[in-house]
């Protein structure tokens, strides 16, 4: 469902079309086809495409105002819509609500109705993650109040990070 959202969402062709330079995150947001209202959500995709070696995420740097910024990998061209090897057409027949009716719902947790979108990516991240994503900051919100002392964070080959925490 990530990989049909991305191409709905235009995400590759915006990426595609500034590929002379990386492309901050308000620049993307900029240039979407329709309004994204959930943001947090939309950084989730972009480092899931990531995962998967579909873009580099760029760390930010002085001259791009602190944002992060991406740009795709080789192996995106291939859902990048104009290309002419593009799976695009394809991906979005094979992820199309007739396949998997019920994970349409990232669809709509991006644009849309604030309520609708808030309840389907509940019933998402309950169902499949059990959770809530956190940033190194929230984690170390959550971490302190609960009377931890210290923590580190270490990423792992995969999405997920490894969690240390010390009383």
């Amino acid at each position: 469902m990530v990989l049909k959202t991305v191409i709905n969402l235009d995400i590759a062709d915006i990426l595609h079309r500034h590929r002379h330079s990386p492309t901050t995150f308000s620049e993307l947001v900029s240039s979407l086809p329709k309004p994204c209202t959930n943001h947090q959500i939309l950084r989730r995709l972009l480092r899931y495409m990531a995962h998967m070696q579909l873009l580099t995420i760029v760390p930010p740097s002085s001259d791009k105002e602190g944002e992060e910024s991406y740009e795709l990998t080789t192996a995106a061209k291939y859902i990048v819509k104009g290309h002419e090897k593009s799976l695009a057409p394809y991906a979005i027949y094979r992820l199309g609500e007739h396949h998997l009716p019920t994970m349409h719902a990232l669809d709509l947790s991006l644009s849309g109705d604030p309520e609708t979108s808030t309840l389907a990516m509940d019933i998402i991240m309950m169902a499949y993650t059990g959770g809530k994503e956190r940033n190194e900051k929230e984690w170390k919100e959550l971490l302190m109040a609960a009377g931890f002392t210290k923590f580190k964070i270490t990423p792992i080959m995969a999405l997920q990070h490894v969690i240390e925490a010390t009383v």
